[in-house]
């Protein structure tokens, strides 16, 4: 049976369910014939009553003009399906994050983003509620086991951590599994219970397996620290899950690491003068400010001015070990070229916290920069 729901950019569905009486000519056919097949044509997650009729259920999404060819490739078995989810699929509607007319479309103007950080399949997992089917969930022809978990031990509270997992097809054909893992922080952090921090998928013909290698970087272990405006860690013991959906039957490895210590609210700022002249210098001061329990090794401070704009570091740099609560400033001379118009430009100050050696623009170091920015009025 091909079912589907309709969608369009202008118009929000009222409900999670099938329209036009799908859900009843499902629940008939199952009836009549247990041996069903739903395939789903929809864009979004479904409530499945009858869900417990039927012996199989194919969520296609929106599969455009070649629909008919995938399709019968993956009911026939010529191709293994293996795609997991990559939202929640609710049992109703009453279970999502936003279920309330006051958190979607919002009362009077305003939306309350009530959930606060338990968003997607988070929420599910500080609450307690089973979904239909979790994030991450799917299915192959085949099966697969993990094993042989092995998380490593950071030695300070900016150095990634590497976690390393085995995957094997225990089934009788070829076929695909997403390998996902999970972050558990410390309770004091008010972070959800588990996060995602990393995915692979893997193909394996029967009996072979794979080691699959996770990095978790320093910046998956921070959170947001309202009071001090700045991210921020915290020591003690973080929990490690693997496996292949969110939810906690879908991990069946488990491990944990310790920090030592914590980065604290690291937080950059840029003094500059609101007003400056064209054809003439001025300087600048970029401040760093470490909080937390760790100290920061390698941190640079940078200023990059506007295009065309000259920029010379005038003071000495960051110190090679920067403490809790230590602060450094940086100081540069800047030189806005002669004849620039009167306007507003922006400089932006950077700092490199020297967590990972690829430097800020790295996508290793992807959050690991910090930055600043003030606004200089430029007069003739």
């Amino acid at each position: 049976m091909f079912v589907r729901d309709y969608e369009t950019e202008g118009v929000d569905r009222p409900d999670i369910s099938l329209p036009n009486f799908q859900d009843q000519l499902i629940g008939a056919v199952a009836s009549a014939n247990p041996r069903t097949v739903v395939v789903l044509q929809t864009g979004a997650p479904v409530a499945m009553p009858w869900a417990s009729q039927v012996s199989g259920i194919v969520e296609a999404w929106y599969p455009g003009q070649t629909q008919g060819t995938a399709i019968a490739d993956v009911l026939s078995g010529r191709t293994d399906p293996g795609g997991h989810l990559p939202e929640t699929f609710p049992r109703s509607l009453s279970d999502v994050p936003a279920s309330t007319p006051a958190q979607w479309p919002g009362a009077n103007g305003t939306v309350q983003y009530s959930e606060g950080v338990d968003v997607g399949y988070r929420w599910y997992d500080a609450k307690g509620i089973k979904p239909l089917f979790p994030f991450g969930y799917g299915l192959s022809y085949t099966t697969f086991r993990f094993s042989k978990l092995h998380v490593s031990a950071p030695s300070s509270a900016t150095d990634p951590v590497t976690v390393t997992a085995t995957v094997t097809n225990t089934g009788k054909r070829t076929g695909s599994d997403v390998a996902q893992v999970y972050l558990g922080d410390p309770a004091a952090a008010g972070e959800p219970p588990r996060q995602l921090a990393g995915f692979q998928r893997v193909q394996l013909a029967p009996g072979k397996s794979a080691q699959l290698k996770f990095t978790i970087q320093p910046a998956q272990t921070w959170s947001w620290d309202t009071a001090a405006g700045g991210w921020s860690q915290q020591p003690g013991t973080y929990q490690v899950y693997a496996g292949d959906s969110a939810g906690l039957a879908g991990l069946p490895l488990r491990g944990s690491f310790r920090l030592p210590g914590a980065v604290g609210a690291r937080q950059v700022t840029i003094q500059a003068p609101a007003q400056a002249t064209a054809g003439k210098a001025f300087t600048a001061t970029v401040t760093l400010t470490a909080g937390g329990t760790a100290t920061l090794h390698g941190a640079k401070l940078s200023l990059q001015p506007p295009a065309g704009w000259g920029v010379r570091q005038t003071g000495p740099g960051v110190p090679a070990a920067l403490g809790p609560g230590q602060s450094a400033h940086v100081t540069f001379q800047v030189t806005v070229p002669a004849g620039v118009p009167a306007s507003g430009a922006v400089l932006h100050a950077v700092a490199d916290l020297g967590a990972c050696s690829g430097g800020p623009s790295s996508a290793a170091c992807q959050g690991v920069a910090r930055e600043a920015g003030t606004t200089v009025t430029v007069s003739g």
